[in-house]
């Protein structure tokens, strides 16, 4: 039985011409045309890297997940798998005491305690996903969990090796590399990916303080 851990820096891809019509080739033509709809490139770049992932033959449960820079596959041979993948960086909705509030029930009190003694909340939140996930690199945690065998009457089934704790970095050329064409080169979806903005611009807080 097998186990596949794969994570690809999405955030640092910049596509040339010929691999960015390549890796669109080689997806359905209904998956190109909504990720030729992103406004930005860095969503439509996760995209693209989410459908080139290869899932591994129909035996195998896999599952995505994509935050920040990376996007990354975990697959298994007999066992349902999912993954998650988390960035360190300070709530977008709501304070950092906040969000804690809303996942009390992640930990004990003791693992709360560790967390919220960690220093500024910076680093309350890296040492929240640390005691979550575990590190893909300084910034990214990422979790993987297992479930039930995928096959209906084997309950019992256990894989004889433990999974993976470790994520493989593939390039654009490891994770195009047993994709096939589907379709033919459009120049025209170069064309638009090229004008879009990377991101948008960071907005400043501007609610007025009481």
């Amino acid at each position: 039985m097998g186990s596949v851990r794969w994570a690809f820096r999405c955030g640092s891809w910049s596509p040339s011409r010929s691999d960015w019509l390549l890796a669109a080739r080689c997806i359905q033509p209904e998956e190109r045309d909504r990720i030729g709809q992103f406004v930005f490139a860095k969503d439509a770049k996760s995209a693209m890297v989410r459908s080139d992932f290869d899932p591994e033959p129909p035996a195998w449960s896999f599952n995505l997940s994509h935050q920040g820079d990376y996007a990354v596959l975990a697959a298994e041979q007999g066992l349902q798998v999912g993954v998650d993948i988390m960035k360190t960086e300070m709530p977008g909705s709501s304070t950092v005491p906040g969000f804690f509030r809303i996942m009390t029930r992640q930990f004990t009190a003791y693992e709360w305690s560790v967390i919220q003694s960690a220093g500024p909340e910076h680093q309350q939140l890296a040492t929240f996903y640390r005691h979550w996930e575990n590190l893909l690199d300084a910034d990214h945690h990422v979790a993987v969990a297992l479930g039930p065998a995928v096959k209906p009457g084997s309950a019992n089934f256990r894989p004889s090796l433990l999974p993976p704790t470790t994520f493989t970095l593939l390039s654009f050329s490891d994770l195009i590399a047993s994709a096939s064409p589907l379709t033919e080169e459009d120049p025209a979806y170069w064309d638009s990916f090229k004008v879009k903005a990377e991101a948008p611009p960071r907005q400043k807080n501007t609610r007025a303080s009481k």
